[in-house]
């Protein structure tokens, strides 16, 4: 199972190779407004989208403006906290799921570096923080 991770509305392209690995924490590029300029929000703000991605192959093919894996199922990042086994790895299979089976702990990092709920393992993958 190969997981992509898909960043997008940054302010200019991060200086990155496609498939170059992340780390929590890392400093990957200013955000921009794209994607909410229009329609409901005319002046747009500045924001970061992740999209998860969940395929059985490893390749993927490239345009100019974009990566696609694949084979590929979208998953919300927040299927990775259900306790399922098998894994839960896409947001269909996610949503058949009893409702009583979709409460989920999001774990997190707190600035000083404690992980709560204490012994997660999973991480929610995005830190952020006011300017």
């Amino acid at each position: 199972m190969w997981v992509y991770s898909k960043y997008k509305h940054f302010d200019k392209l991060p200086d990155m190779e496609i498939g170059q690995r992340v780390m929590m924490g890392q400093f990957l590029g200013p955000s921009g407004d794209s994607g909410t300029a229009g329609g409901h929000f005319p002046t747009g703000y500045p924001h970061l989208h992740m999209s998860i991605y969940t395929s059985k192959s490893a390749g993927y093919k490239t345009t100019e403006a974009s990566v696609r894996p694949k084979d590929v199922q979208q998953v919300d990042p927040v299927t990775l906290f259900l306790n399922q086994d098998p894994p839960v790895t896409d947001s269909h299979a996610a949503k058949a799921l009893p409702n009583a089976e979709k409460n989920v702990v999001i774990a997190y990092t707190t600035p000083d570096g404690k992980v709560t709920p204490e012994g997660a393992r999973i991480l929610w993958p995005i830190a952020c923080t006011p300017k």
